[in-house]
Formats: structure tokens, sequence, C-alpha cells
């Protein structure tokens, strides 16, 4: 039994042993496949009146068909520079071919506001740098520090931006705290009777009479979790990209960011965006299942365990914090389900340390394995010392 691997095993066996465990991950697959689904089948249509009164359909199509031409419209200038020449089409396009400027006209919409009649390439770039930290200054409350830090990151964006069709990456950023909370929820009502369902049963007695010590007991428990947490988190996105990727296809992963998130001040492409944001994922599943169960090791009840995550939860996406509230806004927006939200992606706040500023990833990220320490070192003393009945 001191071999961790076997260990490790046996913890894993008795995990999948549980009904609760089979089912809810059933059902977060069965959600997750619908929620890819479902949008393809419903019916979208357009109407409006005429003069005498008539209700007339102007289009009508499936989900499906309307994807297809989004990307249909999206490809039409694929890889094109957003120059003076692709500025003018999209500010002159005609009602019919509107569509397929979508992404540079909203772009400049975001820059100019309704001001975009005399817009270039120049003034374009110019207004942006300048804008967006401006407009960041006052939405978060920055300091000087913080503004001028940003000042000097806009400015090593490159420009002019290149268009790229990335519909399938800009999805898959505005569902991750979806799939954050489904694997929240999956991580809550699995792992919260870890540690509680031993005590409740008696068998944890068993266990710490080992004759190799409690400690690789411990150890083999925390990863065992960790590793169901993690694993569900990828398999819901496998899910994801088998689906709409197979579908919709996922090219556009090197686009620039900025023709699709405009206020975004990163030097990035979506697709490294998207990295940034499934690997703090991947964080926060270990960190909830970490702390799923320590709770379950020190209230010794699964269900009070259970009931503490699902308060978080709702806490975190429920709960808003005016951003005038600067210091409770950013304590706020780095709970964990939180920085698998699109609308992080653009959060300018930042920490100083040593001299240095951290960006909002580079805090989470160091935030959430220090977290995740304290845990297991917690976890790991209380485990120790938990005494054995006579």
């Amino acid at each position: 039994m001191n071999n961790l691997g076997v260990l490790i095993k046996y913890e894993w066996k008795k995990l999948w042993q549980k009904k609760m465990v089979k089912i809810s991950l059933a059902v977060a697959l069965l959600l997750q496949i619908f929620s890819c689904v479902f949008s393809l089948t419903m019916t979208h249509r357009s109407t409006f009146i005429d003069e005498n009164g008539n209700e007339i359909v102007e289009y009508e199509m499936s989900g499906y068909e309307m994807l297809m031409e989004d990307k249909k419209n999206a490809m039409v200038h694929n890889g094109r520079v957003v120059d003076d020449a692709f500025i003018r089409e999209a500010v002159h396009a005609s009602a019919e071919n509107v569509e397929k400027y979508k992404a540079i006209y909203t772009l400049l919409r975001d820059v100019f506001g309704d001001n975009t009649e005399n817009a270039d390439a120049e003034t374009l770039y110019q207004a942006w740098k300048s804008n967006i930290v401006e407009e960041a200054k006052w939405d978060f409350h920055l300091s000087s520090k913080e503004v001028s830090y940003w000042s000097n990151k806009v400015g090593k964006v490159k420009t002019p931006f290149t268009y790229k069709a990335a519909l399938f990456w800009e999805e898959i950023l505005q569902i991750g705290a979806t799939i954050g909370a489904i694997v929240m929820i999956l991580v809550a009502s699995c792992l919260s009777g870890v540690f509680a369902d031993e005590s409740r049963s008696g068998t944890d007695q068993l266990i710490l009479c080992s004759r190799n010590g409690k400690i690789p007991v411990y150890t083999a428990k925390m990863i065992t979790g960790t590793l169901f947490g993690t694993g569900c988190l990828i398999l819901l996105y496998i899910i994801t990209f088998a689906i709409r990727g197979g579908i919709q296809g996922i090219e556009g992963f090197s686009a620039d960011i900025q023709p699709i998130i405009s206020n975004s001040p990163y030097a990035l492409s979506i697709g490294q965006m998207f990295l940034i944001v499934f690997g703090t994922a991947l964080l926060v599943s270990a960190l909830h299942s970490l702390f799923t169960m320590l709770l379950s090791e020190y209230l010794k009840n699964a269900v009070a365990s259970m009931l503490i995550m699902v308060v978080i939860m709702l806490l975190s996406m429920v709960l808003d914090v005016p951003d005038y509230w600067r210091v409770i806004a950013q304590i706020h927006s780095y709970m964990p389900l939180n920085s698998v939200a699109v609308w992080n992606l653009v959060d300018f706040r930042t920490v100083p340390v040593f001299g240095a500023r951290l960006n909002y990833y580079q805090v989470t990220t160091v935030l959430y394995l220090l977290l995740s320490a304290g845990i297991i070192f917690i976890g790991k003393a209380k485990y120790r010392s938990k005494p054995v009945r006579k």
C-alpha cells in the first residue's frame, strides 16, 4: 500500500463506484451536448411591416443555416489587412453586403462611435491606442502607474491589424464561464463525500490504521480528486471542439484578437488568448476540487460541503460589485469562476509586486497556485492529526 500509484488506482476505483458520480457526469455531458446542438435547431426569422400594414418575412433560416451564412460572410475578407481600402469598403458597404464587413464595422463603431464616415487606418490606430487606455482608466479606476503600464503594453500591439475569420475561437472564449460552472457543480456533487463518507461509515478508521501511515492515503485522495476535476473540464472542452469545431471549423487560431475583441490590450492572437483562459480553467478546476475535499474533511458532511460550493458559485455569478469600489471589485473578480468569464479578458486592474505589475491572468495564476498549495498543506495537517478511535 506504500505504492502511490496503487493507492491512486484504488481511490479512482472507489470514486467511480458511486452512482452519484456516474449520474452527475452523464447529466453534465448531456447538458454540454445539448448546449452545443440546441442553437443549431432554432429558427431565426426577420420581418418588417410594409406600407400596407402587412408583415413581410425578410428571411427565415435555422440556426445551422445562419451559422454557415456567418462563416461564409466572415471568410470573404479572411486574411485582409485592415487598411484604408478595407475601412472605406466597410463604411460604405451596401445593405446587402454589410454582414460581410460586420467584424470591421464593429471595430470602427467601438473606436469612433457613430462618426465612422471619414475613418481611415491612421486615425483608427491612433484613436484605438489612446481610447483603450483612457476608457479603462475611468471604467476600472486605474492609477497613474497602471495607465502608464497599459499604455506601454498597448504600444507593443502590432498594427495594422489583419482580419481573420475566427468564429469558433470567439465562441469558445464566450462559453468558458458556463463550462467552469458545470465542472464546479460536478466537483461539488462528486467529491464532497471523499472524506465525509468514510468518516460517516467508520471505514476511515481502517484506513488510518494502515501500515504505511496516513500521508500516502491523503496524497492519493487529493491527486485523484484533482484529476477528476481537471479531467471533467478537458472532457467538456473535447465535446465542444468535436461538435462546434466539427461543424464550423476551427480556423482562425492565429487571428489578431483586436478585430474581434476591440478593447483587448494584449499583443496576442485569439488562439493564444484561449490557451491562457484554458490554462486558467485547469487551475480553477484543480482549486475547486481541492477545496471541496478540504471541506469534506473538515465538515465531515457531504451535503454541507456541496452547499458551500454552490453558494460560492452563486456569489461568483450573481453578485455584481460596482467598479468604483475598486478593492472589493478587484477581489471579487479574482474569485476562481470569474477568471474564466469572457469579460475578464479585458480587466485592466493590476497588482504591484516588488516594483513590477502583474496583470489579471498573472495574478490569478500565482493566487490559485498559492491557494492550492495552502489547501493541500492545511488538509494534510488535519488528516495527519486525525485520531484513531479505540
